[in-house]
């Protein structure tokens, strides 16, 4: 009998590591379904057994179907008194009773993980929560929590933990606070007491709402040790849906949440939940009779305007007792786009676009009788061996930088970190990351693993051409490399010297300006040339195939200012270096090292805009930059760029105004434009470059991509036609990242040949 008892208890085994597998460990797909954790079956007694198993039970919303994960170990923190707070991430936090019974402890565990190990599940002590003393007791009672990041992608993660009471409490359990990790703020307004927390990738954010939904406010994710404040913010609801007087009348009668959630491109939504109370059976079922209606806002860029929607395309949102978040239904067949998969008022699925919920149906009902309360939504989880970031980081950068297409995507590359300790910054040999931004998806790209080559230890970069950087380095040292392309950063970089620099007085070989030149150095082309525009009246040419062959042109003082700063630009068309002078209204040009004088050429502008006194105002008090550019056919450009002088925030562009641009037309006439067609231009301390739009999907033709830092420009797009720029919104996680290089400047690189 007892054989027989094995052999059946074999047999058993096995077919469930086969239901384990194929959900979790499956060599076909990289991350899991999402799934509803709703129940927990334990054996043995917590308090006496040493090792006590439990079955964690899982519900499949795309098979509709129950899942279990068995034999795993229950931790230790959970044979005690605990109560479970809300989820991130798959990771969940709770309180358990001390040893000493006086109280509760704060967890964060992946046990409940279906991807997580199954013999030693992760738990984490946090701070214990701070009540002042006055406060009431329901301060401790937690709402929901929030994450940055999963604790397996990086050891720098901050937890936000919403209360009843108005009152939030951050953990930053790898940070260096003096509260190790732990601050709590109170809420500016008391109605704050019941609202769900979310954490923004777009903006590294963590966000609150009103009861209502009328306020937001926000809290910085990775708080410094003084930094205890918030941001409020109002709301601006438009198109509201019409109701008639007994719809009003039953939503009227619901009781009403609240909840935030970010789309994985960055678009956030505020969906309002209205459900009516109603008496519970004797066991939990998976009815969502209490259900009434959604209603689905989303937000306007930079406006804070939220506008009623129906229709949020292939997404679908999870909303419960966890974070909420949202995915991509054509990512997991089965989910049901367009949709919100909800859990406490019922479980199951809403339409938005009629409005109607459907309970699930599960297909072994009678497993769900077993579900406690404390349902929770886990995100798709990545089950590779290889850890979650490094997974998501090879995939993007497999798809971006080795794809079938026969170019890449022009990026931005705005950062380089080191992975060392702080002292190790710009110390040979330390790991190093390249920092991409892609303007066609407005997704960012890590290219790592990379040593610090000895060469650009205490340079900086200056500028860049074809993607090759101009780096200052040494007592007047000059060198270009390809170290920030991202096609050669993991191989083997090529470093070129260059000829040094002119001595001039004061600091102005210090400082670069432009550069351009007249190929690239991997076009083979002995004969290319390097140009390079000094912050004085220098500009200097090198050929760096002739070890010996440099010109300086120092430009006439009564023309060209001591320090005026100018870019610099190759054309391809007349085979010649060009340079817009102070003014903009004259240019100058170079034909390589043959000629010995610069040639002086003056502009003749044409079609000039009409402006009102308060526009010639707002033009007259910014600063005013010269771009020359040319288009692949030869066409050029020539752009004026104005700014006004902000303190610069990140990818804010608060500081550009507005661009004109004019088209060179016969004989040095430019015809004043706002239709540039099919094309996109691309400004920074790069040498500009201009591409077709539809050449790279995603990209916006007639428009302008910027970048600078210097007044407040800021980053971002702009629209010639409707004359409108709008900043890049996503920006990266500062996790993990190491330490940033200083003195590299940011700029844009030009598609690459694959």
């Amino acid at each position: 009998m007892s054989s027989l008892s094995a052999k059946l208890s074999s047999v058993r085994k096995l077919a469930l590591r086969y239901q384990t597998l194929g959900m979790f460990s499956s060599s076909s797909s990289t991350t899991t379904n999402p799934y509803l954790m709703y129940g927990t079956t334990i054996y043995g007694n917590p308090e006496e057994d040493l090792h006590v198993r439990s079955d964690i039970h899982y519900f499949d919303p795309v098979k509709e179907n129950e899942v279990i994960v068995r034999d795993k170990t229950l931790p230790m923190e959970f044979r005690k008194e605990c109560v479970l707070g809300g989820m991130s991430h798959g990771w969940v936090v709770f309180k358990a009773r001390s040893d000493d019974k006086k109280d509760k402890v704060l967890y964060i565990s992946d046990y409940y993980t279906p991807c997580g190990s199954k013999s030693n599940p992760k738990t984490i002590p946090l701070h214990p929560m701070g009540q002042q003393p006055g406060r009431p007791a329901q301060y401790l009672n937690i709402t929901n929590v929030a994450m940055t990041c999963s604790p397996d992608q990086s050891n720098d993660f901050a937890v936000a933990v919403n209360c009843l009471g108005p009152v939030i409490n951050f953990f930053r359990p790898g940070g260096k606070h003096k509260y190790s990790g732990s601050v709590h703020f109170t809420t500016p307004l008391q109605h704050f007491n019941q609202s769900k927390v979310m954490y923004s990738k777009r903006d590294e954010k963590f966000y609150t709402t009103s009861v209502n939904g009328q306020f937001l406010v926000y809290y910085d994710a990775f708080f410094e040790e003084d930094m205890t404040g918030s941001e409020v913010h109002e709301l601006r609801f438009i198109n509201h849906p019409e109701l008639a007087q007994s719809e009003w009348e039953i939503l009227d009668s619901c009781s009403k949440t609240v909840h935030l959630v970010e789309s994985p491109s960055g678009q956030r939504f505020l969906i309002k939940w209205y459900a009516q109370n109603h008496q519970p059976g004797k066991k939990i079922t998976f009815l969502c009779r209490g259900t009434k209606r959604f209603m689905v806002f989303r937000e306007e860029e930079e406006t804070r305007v939220m506008s009623y929607t129906e229709d949020i395309g292939d997404l679908c949102i999870f909303l419960g007792n966890s974070e909420p978040f949202c995915v991509k239904a054509s990512s997991f067949p089965g989910l049901n786009p367009n949709s919100i998969y909800f859990a406490g008022d019922g479980f199951g699925v809403y339409d938005i676009a009629t409005r109607k919920p459907r309970s699930f149906r599960p297909k072994s009902p009678a497993a769900f009788s077993r579900a406690s309360p404390a349902f929770q939504w886990i995100p798709p989880i990545l089950s590779s061996k290889l850890s979650p970031r490094k997974l998501a980081l090879r995939c993007q950068t497999l798809r971006r930088f080795s794809s079938t297409t026969t170019t890449t995507n022009p990026n931005l590359f705005y950062r380089v970190s080191c992975c060392g300790e702080k002292g190790d910054v710009e110390s040979p040999g330390v790991m190093t990351q390249l920092h991409m931004f892609d303007p066609a998806k407005e997704e960012h790209i890590i290219v790592g693993d990379m040593p610090f080559p000895k060469e650009l230890v205490e340079s900086s970069l200056v500028g860049s051409s074809h993607g090759w950087g101009v780096f200052l380095w040494g007592h007047r040292s000059l060198l270009i490399t390809d170290f920030c392309n991202p096609l050669s950063f993991k191989s083997k970089p090529k470093f070129i010297p260059l000829l040094l620099r002119p001595d001039l007085i004061g600091c102005q070989a210090e400082l670069v300006s432009g550069v351009a030149m007249s190929s690239s150095p991997d076009e083979e082309e002995e004969d290319y040339l390097v140009a390079v525009k000094f912050t004085g009246r220098v500009v200097s040419i090198y050929k760096p195939s002739d070890t010996k062959a440099a010109l300086h042109y120092i430009l006439p003082h009564n023309v060209f200012d001591h320090f005026e700063p100018s870019k610099l630009m190759y054309s391809k068309r007349d085979q010649r270096f060009y340079m817009v002078s102070s003014g903009g209204h004259h240019l100058w040009s170079w034909d390589g090292l043959e000629s010995t004088r610069p040639e002086f050429h003056e502009l003749r502008f044409h079609n000039l805009p009409q402006f009102s006194c308060s526009e010639l105002q707002l033009l007259d008090s910014s600063h005013r930059t010269h771009h020359l550019v040319e288009s692949p056919s030869g066409q050029r450009f020539l752009v004026k760029w104005y700014v006004q002088s902000i303190k610069a925030l990140g990818f804010s562009c608060g500081g550009t105004k507005r661009f004109m641009v004019f088209r060179e037309e016969e004989d040095m006439n430019i015809c004043y434009t706002e239709d540039i067609g099919d094309l996109c231009i691309f400004l920074g301390d790069n040498e500009p470059f201009c591409v077709k739009a539809s050449l790279f999907p995603g990209l916006n033709p007639n428009s302008i991509y910027f970048i600078g830092e210097a007044y407040g420009e800021g980053y971002g797009v702009y629209n010639i036609a409707t004359r409108t720029p709008r900043s890049f919104k996503p920006k990266p996680t500062s996790s993990g990242q190491g330490f940033m290089i200083r003195l590299w400047a940011p700029h844009w690189l030009p598609p690459f040949p694959l």
